[in-house]
């Protein structure tokens, strides 16, 4: 959503503009940098340790997180899982495929799920988000997932159902060297970037069920 939008943006000054990506893990793309192997790393702020990074950090947007359902499974209004909702649906609820990277986000997001559904299983490990969406969508379990990773362009990528995770944010970064701040092309794309992430519109989801609100309270998962 956000590179080809920032690309577009940043070629009305530089026609001739060209770009390398790298879809690696955060970790790989720091160490990236450190080799100036890349001019910038675009990610969660979250899955790296700011404090031992020593790059800029420049704000690019934030986006909220959903529960990803199989469309069958309507949780409107649950409060008890255990009470609320039938066997089927239940069994359904706790099989938790899970994005995992192996850093810090994983851990966060292993404590979303104990507290929330402290009966789940992770029945599959998956390393992108559009991976994890289309085991949903096939009716295998449910996951956790970014607003911005559920849509491209403003449409729905996935015929999944989609209920707001109440205090859990994401904010995504550009990783800079500092030496490339004003160093064009990279000066122009990070401004357009950041143009892109502002304009976004993410998409409209479902409120969420009265047994993700109470999850909300905890302190410690704010802005997780």
């Amino acid at each position: 959503s956000l590179i080809p939008a920032a690309w577009a943006r940043a070629m009305v000054h530089i026609p001739e503009l060209e770009i390398d990506v790298h879809e690696i893990a955060p970790g790989e793309a720091i160490e990236q940098l450190y080799g100036r192997n890349l001019q910038m790393a675009v990610l969660s702020a979250h899955s790296v340790a700011s404090d031992r990074v020593s790059f800029k950090r420049v704000e690019v947007m934030s986006d909220g997180y959903a529960l990803a359902v199989p469309r069958s499974l309507d949780l409107a209004g649950v409060r008890e899982v255990e009470s609320d909702l039938d066997g089927a649906d239940r069994r359904l609820l706790n099989r938790v495929i899970q994005f995992n990277f192996g850093n810090t986000h994983t851990q966060r997001m292993e404590a979303w799920f104990r507290r929330v559904l402290p009966r789940h299983e992770v029945v599959a490990q998956v390393r992108t988000y559009e991976v994890a969406l289309a085991m949903v969508e096939a009716g295998l379990g449910v996951a956790l997932v970014p607003l911005l990773s559920t849509q491209l362009g403003g449409r729905l990528l996935f015929d999944v159902g989609l209920y707001q995770a109440p205090g859990l944010k994401r904010p995504i970064v550009a990783m800079v060297p500092p030496q490339y701040l004003r160093v064009q092309p990279c000066a122009t794309f990070l401004d357009a970037l950041c143009e892109a992430g502002a304009a976004i519109q993410l998409p409209p989801v479902a409120a969420a069920p009265p047994f993700l609100h109470a999850e909300a309270e905890a302190p410690d998962l704010v802005d997780a």
